[in-house]
């Protein structure tokens, strides 16, 4: 198969942008560390926010053309990103309060979240156009969830009613980020990097590329904040200080994991393969942000200090959570060759011989170190337990046969060689 490839894992995710992104919004806060952790939320928020807007304008052209299922797939993931764009947006209001901004909030409208309600405003005009007023009692009345047109308007519904829950907590979230920080100025003119990160950098890799980089884009900014704070956490001398820190670092973790939660739950082997087609031997085991840093070096500098003589009570319970989520993380990434490659020995993009097993032993090569339990809470062999023993032989045959150049390291893969 021609293949197109996508470059390096940061082209891919548009990491160098995310970067600047981050730096613009947050990169200049020095003062309270709530304004910093605030600050960031929102900044995924709004990644979230563009992701959704884009995948509601591709769910009003579907249905302009006259393709329902297609429609439905792609409500079906914008709603994913509203529903984590408001828990992002949740974490933003919990430190807002702490402010005590203006109570007479200027309903400001930001013109990138202004296409995001125009979007859903003609979304909602473009279904009823689709099913016709006549047809809606029919629909509400006898269809249930699983007919598509029934899916599609309940989906729909929860969209428009989440959105407007967003609607507001940005506008409080603005305001006060604007009235409490001089540096904020940068939050009017992010729109450019929005839309960069929202564009596709390659065609023709199935339609579920764009969500499928935003549910990495999300992870990555939060954890350069996530290394940042751990840095902040091993020069800390003050208890109370280093007990906020760990809670804004168990809410990143808490929103990296609901992220994977929802790849997993909106993301089929068909689509994930269509991906796969052009992500030539990039890998999130490439992620400095995540894989390098987050996971190893400052998980790792967090949890060394754990027998500290000077941690409070609090605190080691705040380190036992972090380090669950941690170990949460680990074990939830095995489900990705498992649920869209397969096991019996199918490679990964970068030549593993069996993509689950390196996985696997990625996790394991870390288990332990940060203190807690050694014992791993999933190995391969209950991995392929249940239903999988059925699913795994007709999945790993399918995923060798269409990678066939990934399986024999040809082509563009030859000079990658084996590992």
């Amino acid at each position: 198969m021609n293949r197109k490839f996508s470059g390096t894992y940061e082209e891919l995710q548009g990491i160098p942008t995310l970067r600047e992104f981050w730096r613009k919004i947050c990169g200049a806060t020095k003062s309270d560390p709530d304004l910093g952790a605030a600050k960031t939320f929102w900044s995924a928020s709004l990644i979230g926010n563009a992701h959704s807007r884009n995948l509601v304008q591709e769910a009003s052209a579907a249905l302009l053309d006259g393709n329902l299922g297609r429609a439905d797939r792609l409500i079906g993931w914008a709603l994913a990103y509203v529903l984590l764009e408001r828990k992002l947006l949740d974490c933003v209001d919990e430190r807002v309060l702490i402010f005590q901004p203006p109570l007479d909030f200027h309903s400001r409208t930001m013109p990138f979240r202004q296409k995001s309600e125009e979007a859903i405003t003609f979304l909602n005009q473009s279904i009823m156009s689709f099913i016709g007023e006549a047809r809606i009692c029919g629909v509400l009345k006898k269809q249930g969830l699983d007919r598509t047109r029934a899916r599609l308007v309940h989906n729909a519904r929860i969209l428009n009613f989440i959105s407007g829950l967003c609607r507001a907590k940005h506008v409080r979230a603005e305001n006060a980020l604007l009235t409490c920080d001089t540096t904020s100025g940068l939050i009017l003119e992010v729109e450019k990097d929005l839309n960069s990160l929202v564009e596709s950098p390659m065609e023709n890799a199935g339609e579920s590329l764009g969500a499928f980089r935003g549910i990495h884009q999300i992870p990555e900014l939060l954890a350069i904040f996530f290394n940042k704070t751990a840095h902040d956490y091993v020069n800390c001398a003050d208890v109370r200080e280093r007990e906020l820190i760990l809670y804004d670092a168990c809410d990143v973790l808490n929103l990296m994991i609901e992220s994977l939660h929802i790849l997993f739950l909106k993301m089929t082997p068909r689509a994930y393969h269509q991906i796969r087609d052009h992500l030539g031997d990039t890998s999130g085991s490439q992620s400095d942000a995540i894989s390098r840093k987050l996971m190893r070096e400052s998980a790792l500098a967090i949890f060394s200090l754990l027998n500290a003589l000077d941690r409070s009570n609090l605190e080691r319970r705040m380190l036992a959570r972090l380090s669950i989520l941690v170990r949460s993380w680990r074990d939830i990434h095995i489900m990705f060759p498992l649920f869209y490659l397969g096991s019996r020995g199918v490679r990964s993009l970068m030549g593993s011989p069996d993509a689950l097993s390196a996985t696997i032993r990625m996790r394991d090569s870390i288990q332990g170190k940060d203190g807690f339990y050694p014992v791993p809470d999933v190995t391969e062999s209950s991995a392929l337990e249940g239903i999988e023993g059925y699913i795994q032989p007709a999945l790993s045959s399918i995923t060798k046969r269409r990678f066939a150049d990934v399986q024999e390291r040809t082509g563009f893969y030859a000079r990658r060689g084996k590992k």
